[in-house]
């Protein structure tokens, strides 16, 4: 289905979109187009400067809107990690040098998102900690709390994003040691993508979920959770942190037996090899 509305968006133009029922369905369907893009690591129409001006230009945009703007060139991102990842020609270095710099770009147009947040003059508490009451969560006894679903939606993708981020730019440093390419004096978040930061990113994600199951969310708050609890599950994995993988395991059964289906079939963030280029 997400193949099918990208198609027929991207068909009628970023100008169709500007106000009323059209503006709604694509605001609507926007992060599934993106995700989608992320997930099968392919370029995006929606990294077009149009399209992230032209819907827009009547409706202001919501916080979620705004965080879509600063992951829009990640699909494209990845997409050329992989190309490097399963190559086996010589003479990278160029290639890989300009895509670390991307990744580090990427990464600080989010933390300036998060950092706009916080400091607007109508910025105000998006979420805060509180004590997990159930008894299946005391892996994680704190749960987060969060002014709307909106909120709560938004923030755990950020948290999921960064991660796929950092699991990117790992990768890549990786590829750099093995070609013996020196990119060191580039990485400006060497500390940001340690894997205590990484679990620390995955955590919160986790302590976000039970927010997004109450009853009043209906069931836009447990679909909303598909993808950051499937990118916490990967992190967990390898980091081989067992009891917060199997918490996420559960936790999606959960979302299966609430008939979301899909919940156990979001692809790995990691790299994709042995594919020609």
């Amino acid at each position: 289905h997400a193949r099918c509305i990208c198609t027929l968006v991207q068909e009628k133009g970023p100008e169709a979109f500007k106000t009323g029922i059209p503006h709604q369905l694509f605001t609507s369907f926007r992060i599934f187009m993106l995700l989608r893009a992320i997930q099968h690591r392919k370029e995006s129409f929606l990294d077009e400067p149009a399209w992230k001006i032209e819907p827009f230009s009547s409706e202001p945009k919501s916080l979620m809107q705004s965080l879509l703007d600063q992951i829009a060139s990640l699909p494209s991102l990845l997409q050329r990690l992989d190309a490097i990842s399963s190559s086996n020609r010589a003479h990278q270095n160029e290639e890989i040098i300009a895509l670390h710099k991307d990744f580090d770009s990427q990464m600080l147009r989010l933390e300036e998102w998060e950092a706009n947040l916080e400091t607007s003059s109508n910025s105000r508490l998006f979420w805060w900690p509180v004590s997990s009451l159930s008894d299946d969560e005391t892996i994680f006894p704190i749960s987060y709390d969060f002014t709307n679903i909106l909120a709560a939606n938004t923030m755990s993708h950020y948290w999921s994003f960064l991660l796929v981020i950092q699991i990117s730019i790992s990768t890549l440093l990786t590829i750099s040691k093995e070609k013996e390419i020196n990119v060191t004096y580039l990485l400006k978040h060497q500390a940001a993508i340690s894997p205590e930061k990484r679990v620390d990113l995955a955590r919160d994600i986790c302590q976000s979920m039970r927010y997004h199951l109450q009853p009043e969310m209906g069931l836009y708050g447990p679909a909303a959770t598909l993808f950051p609890i499937n990118v916490a599950l990967q992190i967990f994995r390898m980091e081989n942190k067992t009891k917060e993988a199997i918490w996420c395991g559960d936790f999606i059964s959960k979302l299966e037996m609430m008939g979301i289906l899909l919940a156990s079939h979001i692809p790995s963030i990691e790299a994709r090899v042995g594919r020609s280029t």
